[in-house]
């Protein structure tokens, strides 16, 4: 079954693309259309690849992150580093 659309006068915006088919025939147009339409319809579309592992993880851990305990986090490891012990080790 082969159906027909008419779409009327296409108005072309774009004066690369008009300068570019200025010059060719009906059915040469007509044919570009058909093979674009027909290449748009034969193309899979993209499909959303599933998260890996660290991808699930970071959303899971993206809604954690609260201020508070950005906060608190950065407190207690200043205070792990203020009672932290420095000792040089002995070179020989």
């Amino acid at each position: 079954m082969q159906l027909s659309l008419d779409i009327g006068i296409i108005n072309i915006q774009n004066q690369e693309v008009a300068k570019f088919i200025q010059n060719k025939s009906i059915d040469e147009i007509k044919k570009m259309f058909t093979d674009f339409l027909n290449n748009q319809v034969k193309t899979p579309q993209k499909t959303t690849k599933p998260k890996g592992k660290w991808g699930a993880f970071a959303d899971r851990m993206s809604g954690l992150t609260t201020p508070e305990i950005t906060e608190h986090i950065q407190k207690t490891s200043l205070e792990m580093r203020d009672g932290f012990e420095f000792r040089e080790l002995n070179s020989k």
